[in-house]
């Protein structure tokens, strides 16, 4: 196994749908919180409503995380596409999770449905209020049309408005499309990244073939984090894969996602106890991933990965 080096720059905290370790996902109150917890930046993912406005939605489908259902007028309909933003807007959040994290369910019904341009606005607020930017990922869900509205179309035009679709913007868009990816690098120069699924662990893209041909499009692949460090029959993380020097060797960033806290989702040599809604060790399972030399941890607890790069960086050896 070849050496992993270590990142050129401070590996990022990117909170995932926000801080969803302690709010319900994607609502203002998420995003913020994950700031509050030492995230550089948030992750949002973007549907489309029937007229054609991106809001923030980790799929189409509303029944997972609103009250859709305690709206009897919408009976009839459960996707987003399906509702105009007045409607989707009636709609209160709901914790995806309940039975892993019962604590979040006490806020079901406080917070609406952010849409973009919000998201955009908080990130603009929370940079002036610390100092520092904010960057934003935005990851773009399929359906990718709606009635008339494309959601290429809606989406540059969103970020125009907000005067950030230019190649130092803040934001950073990905999605799992390598054809979708394509199209938007003929259209705008923000920093795209390449997401990547753990079923595509023997797929063309990360080959050094295929990652070279990822980076005449995007600045990073965003990849689950079994692709890095995979486990064992028993959940035990083994040996690093050889990705992150291919993707580095082929100019890209590594950001790794969703690193959660709860036992349910660690590997079972970082978990405490037997109940999996239990917290565990995820400040050492950060810790694994970063020996291994990506770039950005995904999180839905910020503050443990901020705790873990700290940690880490800190303790590296001086440079030259």
């Amino acid at each position: 196994m070849s050496l992993v080096l270590m990142p050129v720059e401070r590996p990022l905290v990117i909170g995932h749908r926000g801080a969803p370790g302690y709010r319900p996902e994607h609502t203002l109150a998420s995003y913020r919180q994950a700031l509050r917890l030492g995230a550089d930046r948030i992750e949002l993912d973007v549907v489309l409503t029937r007229d054609g406005v991106l809001v923030a939605r980790h799929e189409d489908d509303l029944r997972l995380t609103t009250d859709i259902r305690r709206h009897p007028h919408l009976a009839d309909r459960r996707l987003a596409g399906e509702l105009t933003l007045a409607e989707v807007k009636a709609l209160r959040a709901l914790e995806r999770m309940p039975h892993l994290r019962p604590d979040n369910a006490r806020y079901d019904g406080w917070y609406d449905v952010p849409t973009l341009d919000e998201v955009l606005e908080l990130a603009a607020d929370e940079s002036r209020r610390g100092g520092r930017p904010v960057g934003v990922h935005v990851e773009v869900k399929e359906p990718h049309r709606v009635a008339a509205y494309d959601v290429i179309d809606v989406l540059l035009a969103t970020l125009d408005r907000h005067g950030l679709d230019h190649a130092l913007s803040p934001v950073v868009v990905q999605s799992f499309d390598p054809g979708l990816l394509r199209d938007l690098a003929r259209r705008t120069e923000v920093p795209l990244v390449q997401l990547v699924g753990v079923e595509q662990r023997r797929g063309p893209l990360l080959t050094p073939t295929g990652l070279a041909g990822v980076a005449s499009y995007a600045v990073a692949v965003g990849v689950h984090h079994e692709l890095v460090l995979p486990r064992d029959s028993r959940g035990v993380g083994t040996c690093p894969t050889g990705l992150v020097v291919d993707a580095h060797d082929a100019g890209l960033a590594v950001h790794v996602w969703t690193l959660r806290d709860e036992n349910h989702f660690l590997p079972t040599d970082h978990r405490r106890g037997t109940d999996p809604a239990a917290l565990g060790d995820g400040r050492s399972a950060a810790r694994d991933l970063l020996a291994c030399g990506v770039d950005a941890l995904v999180a839905d607890a910020p503050d443990t990965a901020a705790e873990a790069v700290s940690a880490w960086w800190d303790g590296q050896p001086a440079a030259g």
